[in-house]
């Protein structure tokens, strides 16, 4: 029997194995292009990686090597594919604020109300490494030695070509998400942003003496500051919408970075797999977003021809109860 089909790949090729769907750099004006926050991360590593480290860890990321790059608290986790079957596991960490200071970080940052607003925003502020600084805290760690590199490769030096690879990746990131830096330092993003909010929205009712609830509630003119009906007075059409209810806003705008979601996620986890998904899901989500963005303009144009037949209405109403009432003579 010919077991030949059955045989298990050689351990190592001459050239790293190919990822089709990796997680690829941009290399074009890189690291020029970068901002200066990512550019300073790189540079804080470079002593770290051996010159040839780093150009073949440029190499590797701009090639898409990488199969999938996770960021957790305090812990960056890439899973490389080099000249072995398997994709080497390599982790780059450096040691996350305590929670005391991220209570201290969080208190300094409500008690400025323009940064708090700009983070709330999900915008990063210019003075956020100021702000922290003040609190006696580091977001980006200037030692090249705060950042510890491992790998499961052969090579002796922790920072091996697949860390430099993972760090290009993590710069691209820091570039276009600084927010990313947060998670870096040990408190996600999204849970920062969420206990600011919590922080705000409790200050602010201590200081008006009101309770708040600690929901975000949207305000619509027009509609919330008029008198509302008794039930009974409108249960026959409760569940009718009126005229205004197209003039409810409902703002829908591209993402500022495409196919966020599947960037977060990273490439599929079918390492053997040869189905272009992650492709496939980004096709879909380009049509989708293309036509609901067409409905929504269609919305926005219905919405502006009601507000002017409204408008339109009640001036014709205004016109109606100022002209003067003609009363015929009675014989």
């Amino acid at each position: 029997m010919d077991t030949g089909h059955f045989k298990r790949p050689n351990k190592y090729t001459e050239r790293p194995r190919r990822v089709r769907g990796g997680v690829r750099l941009d290399a074009k004006g890189f690291p020029e292009r970068l901002s200066p926050l990512a550019q300073r991360f790189l540079a804080i590593l470079a002593p770290m990686g051996a010159p040839e480290a780093w150009v073949e860890g440029m190499e590797y990321a701009s090639k898409g090597q990488t199969r999938q790059l996770t960021i957790e608290p305090g812990k960056i986790v890439a899973s490389v594919q080099g000249r072995r079957f398997r994709a080497y596991r390599t982790t780059i960490q450096t040691k996350p604020l305590t929670t005391e200071q991220w209570e201290t970080a969080i208190r300094i940052m409500v008690e400025q109300a323009l940064f708090s607003a700009k983070l709330l925003a999900g915008e990063w502020p210019p003075n956020t490494e100021e702000v922290l600084a003040s609190a006696g805290m580091e977001l980006l760690p200037p030692s090249p030695a705060a950042w510890q590199a491992s790998c499961e490769c052969d090579d002796p030096a922790d920072w091996c070509k697949h860390a430099c690879a993972a760090a290009y990746l993590i710069a691209e990131i820091i570039d276009e998400d600084p927010l990313t830096l947060f998670t870096i330092r040990g408190m996600a993003s999204d849970d920062l942003i969420e206990r600011l909010r919590q922080r705000r929205e409790a200050t602010s009712g201590a200081e008006d003496g009101r309770p708040r609830s600690g929901v975000a509630r949207r305000a619509f003119p027009g509609a919330d500051d008029r008198a509302a009906q008794p039930l009974e007075a409108c249960i026959d059409r409760f569940w009718d919408a009126g005229p205004e209810f197209v003039l409810v806003e409902t703002p829908i705008r591209r993402p500022e970075v495409r196919h966020p979601l599947l960037r977060r996620l990273g490439p599929t986890p079918f390492e053997e797999g040869r189905f272009p998904l992650v492709g496939l899901l980004a096709t879909c989500y380009e049509a989708i977003s293309e036509a609901t963005l067409r409905d929504a303009q269609r919305s926005a144009e219905a919405a502006a021809d009601t507000q002017k037949t409204l408008s339109e209405q009640s001036a014709d109403a205004h016109l109606s109860a100022d002209q003067p009432k003609h009363e015929i003579p009675v014989e």
